[in-house]
C-alpha cells in the first residue's frame, strides 16, 4: 500500500482576517457627491479614509489629483497630512477648494469614447484620491476614483431643425416648387447647470441668392419651461418648437437659420443651426464656396487624386482633357451631396488605354463654377 504525503504550507497566514500592521484605506469622495458641478461655484473636496491596521497612524499623506478628461492634464493637486488615526477609525479629509471650469464646444461634434456611457457635454474631470503612507502593508485599497461633469451656468442651443415628418431638406431632382410648405420643427437643449423659463426661439429664413443674403421670413418662439439634466424629477432639458408653415415665394435658395437667444448665454457655438433647401438644382452652386484641387502637379505611376469640396448638393462634372480642349476621359459626371471627395484618375483614356507622357488638364464644372488645374503624366 503507498503511503500518502500531506504538506501543509505556511500560506495559513494569508487567511482571510489576518490584519495588517499598517493599512490606511481610502474609502470613498464625500464631496462632490454627485455627477454635476457647476461652472465658476467653488468645490471642496472631502475624502473619506479608514484606519484598517493594528496601530494609530501618526502620519498619513493623502493625496489628491483632478484630470481634465479631455486632455488628461492635471488641474489640481494637492496633499493632507493626516496625524493620530486611531485603529478602526474613519476620519474625513477636508482639502482645499478647487474652482470647476466648464467648456464651450458645439457638443453635437463632440465624442469621447473613453466615455460612452457619459452624454458629450460639459467638461468631464476624474478624481483620484490615494494614500501615500511608506509603511502601508495593502496597497489593494490605496486609492479611488470618480468622475464629474462641469456644466456652465447658461447654455441653451438648437441640436435639430426638421420638417413635421422628421425630415431635413435639402436638393432633390426637379427642385422645390414655389408655394412648397415647409412645417419647422426645431429641438431645443439645456447644455447648462440651471433651470430656463420663456426660452426665446427664433427662425430665420434668407434667400440665399440675393446679395446681401435677404432676410425673407422670421418668427419668435418661447419654450415654457427647460429643464436641466441633473434634475432627480426627470424633467425635460430638450423640448420641441414648432414653428409656422412657411411657403417658398420663389425657385431660389433659401437658408433656415434657428437660435435660442438666452439672455447671458455663455456659449455662442451651439446656439444655432442651419438648414438649405436648394429649389431647382445643379445650376445653383456659388464658386466661392467650392474648393477644388489636384494632390499633384507631378502623375507619378499613373495615379494623381483631385479633391473637391462643396457646401450643398450639386451636379458635377469633372474631366481630364488634353492641352487642347479634348476631353481624354470622364472622371466623375454625377449628383453629389455635401461634403469632400477625392476620385483618382489612373492615366487611361476613355477606352481605358494608357495616354502619353504629357500636360493634361483637370476640368471640374458645377453650374456657373469652373475650374482648371494641371497635371504632368511622367513615365
Amino acid at each position: 500500500m503507498k503511503n500518502l504525503l500531506v504538506i501543509i504550507g505556511t500560506s495559513c497566514l494569508l487567511m482571510t482576517g489576518y490584519a495588517q500592521t499598517h493599512d490606511i484605506e481610502v474609502v470613498e469622495i464625500i464631496d462632490p457627491g454627485d455627477l454635476w458641478v457647476e461652472a465658476g461655484h467653488t468645490v471642496t473636496p472631502d475624502i473619506m479614509v479608514k484606519n484598517n491596521g493594528t496601530e494609530t497612524e501618526t502620519v498619513v499623506p493623502i493625496v489628491l489629483t483632478i484630470f481634465d478628461m479631455d486632455d488628461y492634464s492635471t488641474v489640481y493637486e494637492e496633499t493632507v497630512n493626516l496625524s493620530d488615526i486611531p485603529v478602526g477609525a474613519s476620519i474625513p479629509v477636508n482639502f482645499p477648494p478647487w474652482l470647476p471650469c466648464g467648456r464651450c464646444e458645439d457638443w453635437l461634434e463632440r465624442s469621447n469614447p473613453d466615455y460612452p456611457a457619459l452624454e458629450e457635454v460639459g467638461a468631464l474631470y476624474e478624481f483620484i484620491a490615494y494614500v501615500e503612507l511608506e509603511t502601508d502593508e495593502n496597497h489593494e485599497n490605496d486609492t479611488t476614483r470618480d468622475t464629474v461633469v462641469c456644466l456652465l451656468s447658461h447654455d441653451v442651443g438648437v441640436i435639430d431643425l426638421v420638417d413635421q415628418n422628421g425630415n431635413s431638406w435639402g436638393w432633390r431632382p426637379g427642385g422645390w416648387p414655389v408655394g412648397s410648405v415647409f412645417d419647422c420643427l426645431a429641438t431645443v437643449e439645456n447644455f447648462s447647470f440651471n433651470v430656463f423659463h420663456d426660452v426665446p426661439v427664433d427662425l430665420e429664413i434668407y434667400d440665399v441668392e440675393t446679395e446681401p443674403d435677404s432676410l425673407v421670413w422670421h418668427n419668435l418662439q418661447f419654450v415654457e419651461h427647460l429643464d436641466w439634466r441633473g434634475n432627480e424629477l426627470g424633467h425635460q432639458y430638450r423640448e420641441k418648437v414648432d414653428f409656422p408653415d412657411f411657403d417658398t415665394p420663389s425657385e431660389n435658395w433659401f437658408r433656415f437659420k434657428c437660435r435660442t437667444e438666452l439672455v447671458f448665454d455663455e456659449c455662442s457655438k451651439n446656439d444655432d443651426l442651419k438648414r438649405e433647401i436648394n429649389q431647382i438644382n445643379e445650376d445653383r452652386v456659388r464658386p466661392e464656396e467650392v474648393s477644388f484641387i489636384v494632390s499633384s502637379n507631378q502623375l507619378m505611376s499613373r495615379s494623381s487624386s483631385v479633391m473637391f469640396k462643396i457646401p450643398n448638393s450639386s451636379f458635377l462634372k469633372i474631366g481630364i482633357y488634353d492641352i487642347y480642349g479634348s476631353r481624354i476621359a470622364p472622371l466623375a459626371e454625377r449628383h453629389f451631396e455635401p461634403g469632400t471627395y477625392f476620385p483618382t484618375w489612373s492615366g487611361t483614356d476613355d477606352a481605358g488605354n494608357k495616354v502619353a507622357s504629357g500636360i493634361y488638364l483637370v476640368r471640374m464644372e458645377a453650374g456657373e463654377f469652373q475650374a482648371t488645374e494641371k497635371v504632368v503624366v511622367i513615365e
